[in-house]
């Protein structure tokens, strides 16, 4: 069973103000620091306990750090993580802690940090460490979805088709090769030549390689995590860009996590959560490139700055609109060129803004809204939640990670409360009965709750 998270969690108050606890004795801070079952090396564990007049009045405080930590891997309390000075409390170990000392699990410790967190029965520590990091090739390349379907069956047993961000399609295998060749054959087959980027090496997991249940839990917890460090700026992007239904949002979020969990380096010395925290401004703004293209993004931006440029050098008013000679100009484009892009973005525009009559089996219709403020779409927030949990489901069930990011994405693109993912229908019968089932499982999951 996964245990449950909300939004809530992470702004509630802490136990422990940082003067109280400052005040504490140094080993119980040390044990109160360490016992969130995240790797830590002696000098964090100094570092975020202890003052630096403390430090400096104790030249042997990182020494007894090492020391105390090593006493818990003596005492099965703890271990070390293979080739680092990383060390992490065992999952029984905080269970106990935390019952000993009458605290619940769910509870917020100290000022900038998360509580203890158990997916699927594993800290977040114990379920990395059952898929470490494999040196992979990575091949990407941007072409027609409908390739990814051939490409999966050439390259089986030799490389894992997923989709990433902006479109693109994703190859891991072992080496470049065989994988490059065949990538190649395949698109020649087919007359498309996109360009190959390859990266070797890389350092990825698989999501298969992982427990499932603590795959699902974890991915639940960090597209939460992310979006709570939205800013009103990131949310008015993510808006234009994705819509604002939950369900797009959620199935975007649940992508990028998954693929920082693919990247993340749990002996690296810094949490997932830190990770994550710090690459979230820049997954927002890569998002217009990865909706509408380089090209098209480039041009918004271009053309943002050509405005503000002419209203400062002219003086004239906010809201003044310009004629495409003086913008083609400014921007340094030729007339066509810019009259090109002009008409691709208002295609993109009108597309985003209309609205659709989506008609039901019972013969309601249903109006959706993408960029207007005043409407908004009817979604439930639960449903949301199992389907795109159990697209996480099936594709480990399955063994098709690359179906599942790409129903994730197919869920995130579309506009429909309720998509019936039209996009996936070439994906094998097997995924889509184990989608089936795990939806049905999640919703059963959510009665019992209520």
């Amino acid at each position: 069973m996964v245990q449950k998270y909300d939004s809530r969690l992470l702004k509630i108050e802490a136990l422990y103000s940082n003067s109280e606890f400052r005040a504490l004795p140094l080993k119980e801070r040390w044990a109160i620091r360490f016992s969130d079952g995240i790797l830590i090396t002696p000098e964090k564990l100094v570092e975020t306990t202890t003052g630096k007049i403390e430090i400096k009045r104790n030249p042997e405080i990182y020494n007894e750090a090492e020391k105390w930590l090593k006493h818990h891997v003596e005492t099965g309390k703890a271990y070390k993580a293979n080739n680092t000075e990383s060390y992490a409390m065992t999952g029984q170990a905080v269970r106990e802690w935390h019952e000993v000392n009458n605290i619940p699990l769910e509870t917020k410790l100290i000022e900038k940090n998360l509580p203890a967190r158990f997916y699927g029965g594993l800290t977040e520590t114990e379920g990395f460490s059952q898929a470490p990091l494999k040196t992979v090739a990575n091949l990407s390349f941007k072409t027609t979805p409908t390739i990814i379907n051939p490409l999966s069956k050439a390259l089986e047993g030799i490389g894992i088709v997923t989709t990433g961000r902006g479109g693109r399609i994703i190859v891991r295998a072992a080496t470049p090769e065989p994988a490059q060749t065949i990538i190649k054959e395949v698109l020649e087959d087919a007359n498309l030549a996109p360009k190959i980027r390859i990266s070797y090496p890389a350092f990825r997991r698989e999501a298969t390689d992982l427990d499932p249940a603590f795959y699902a839990g974890i991915v639940q917890f960090y597209t939460m995590f992310a979006k709570s460090f939205l800013q009103p700026s990131h949310r008015e992007t993510i808006d234009v860009y994705l819509g604002k239904g939950r369900e797009e949002q959620d199935s975007y979020f649940a992508v990028l996590v998954a693929e920082a969990i693919s990247k993340f380096n749990e002996a690296s010395g810094a949490p997932l959560a830190g990770y994550i925290a710090a690459t979230i401004t820049s997954w927002v703004n890569d998002l217009p490139s990865h909706t509408l293209g380089e090209d098209l993004a480039n041009f918004q931006r271009q053309r943002k700055q050509a405005v503000r440029e002419l209203l400062a050098e002219r003086g004239d008013n906010p809201g003044t609109r310009y004629s495409d000679e003086v913008l083609a100009e400014k921007m340094g484009l030729p007339l066509s060129e810019y009259l090109t892009h002009k008409e691709a973005n208002e295609n993109w525009v009108k597309t985003r803004t209309l609205e659709e009559l989506v008609w039901k089996e019972n013969g309601r219709e249903r109006v959706t809204h993408n960029l207007d403020p005043a409407q908004d779409t009817e979604r439930d927030p639960a449903i949301s939640t199992a389907l795109t949990l159990a697209i996480l489901d099936a594709g480990i069930k399955s063994k098709a990670p690359g179906l599942a990011e790409e129903c994730l994405a197919a869920l995130a693109a579309a506009e429909d409360s309720t998509p019936t993912l039209t996009e996936l229908s070439h994906a094998p019968a097997t995924y889509q009965l184990e989608l089936a089932k795990a939806f049905k499982e999640r919703i059963n999951q959510i009665k019992q709750e209520e």
